[in-house]
């Protein structure tokens, strides 16, 4: 087959021979090269696709960053102010421990044992984040959980040892033996003998109240007598621990018995005149280790704090 080409009415004319070869040749270039044309269009659009993607997935995680460090930052700020609490906590248990302990016994209470109320211990130095500079995930996450397990730590020791100071003080003879007193006939000290008329060492206090009258144990212990004890008639004596005893003499009724344990603040007895007596009354007394101590130095009041 021959093409033959004319170029404009005087130009000149020109021959192509065109065999089927050559047709299918050029027909394969063709298809080709339309093939090469939409596979390097087809690899743009997918390298703009996935730059797009890339792009996409860059902006979601930097959102969802976002949106956790800030979740982070709120809890550590929550964590930041129960910490704070518990030193709050702390230091009012101590103000408190202060104001109702009786000064003869602040220096065995379990917050004291140094002579000064101390603090409760705790870990090594603590160093907040800046929460205004920019951190990385992981680092708020480990602040977050570090700060999380400090308040466990310190919360549960705090606990213990207010359980334990609050054991103890419930264990000490600061309580009133008889309620609503209205008279004390004796204190502690020197004073003429009802019976003689000469000095002699009152060991204890005199609490005037009518025959019946309740009488209340001012420490928990443990009853190491009840019965009759010569000149103390009916009496009974607790062991508070640390060596703390006390004694309820010339009672007219006796509620417990040896070894039982008795609670703070329980009935025990009741008021009468038995033994070396001129009345109804209750004569108490505190010891330590064979040593009379003033019972009035015992009783808690509420006092002001020290400037």
């Amino acid at each position: 087959m021959q093409l033959i080409w004319v170029s404009g009415p005087v130009g000149r004319i020109y021959k192509l021979d065109l065999t089927l070869k050559k047709l299918i040749i050029g027909l394969f270039v063709t298809i080709f090269l339309g093939s090469l044309c939409y596979f390097l269009s087809q690899v743009n659009w997918l390298r703009q696709d996935t730059d797009f993607a890339e792009y996409e997935d860059t902006t979601l995680a930097t959102i969802v960053d976002a949106d956790l460090r800030k979740k982070l930052v709120e809890i550590y700020s929550e964590l930041e102010f129960t910490h704070k609490k518990i030193k709050d906590l702390e230091t009012l248990n101590q103000k408190l421990v202060k104001l109702t302990v009786p000064p003869i016994l602040l220096p065995e209470s379990p917050v004291n044992k140094n002579g000064g109320l101390i603090k409760s211990p705790s870990g090594g130095p603590f160093l907040p984040p800046d929460l205004d500079r920019p951190q990385n995930i992981e680092s708020l996450m480990r602040d977050t959980i570090q700060l999380s397990k400090l308040n466990s730590e310190r919360a549960k020791k705090s606990v213990a040892d207010w359980a334990r100071e609050l054991h103890w003080i419930s264990n000490m003879p600061i309580a009133l033996p008889i309620k609503d007193v209205t008279q004390i006939s004796s204190g502690f000290g020197m004073r003429l003998d009802p019976f003689n008329q000469t000095n002699s060492m009152h060991t204890g206090l005199d609490f005037v109240a009518p025959v019946g009258t309740t009488i209340y144990a001012t420490g928990s212990g443990v009853i190491r007598f009840s019965g009759w004890s010569g000149f103390y008639g009916k009496s009974i004596e607790i062991d508070h621990g640390d060596g703390y005893m006390t004694r309820y003499g010339h009672a007219n009724e006796l509620l417990v018995v040896k070894g039982q344990r008795v609670e703070q603040h329980q009935a025990i007895a009741r008021v009468g005149s038995t033994g070396r007596s001129t009345g109804p009354h209750l004569h108490y007394e505190v010891f330590k280790k064979n040593q009379f101590l003033n019972p009035t130095d015992f009783i808690a009041v509420v006092r002001g704090t020290e400037k």
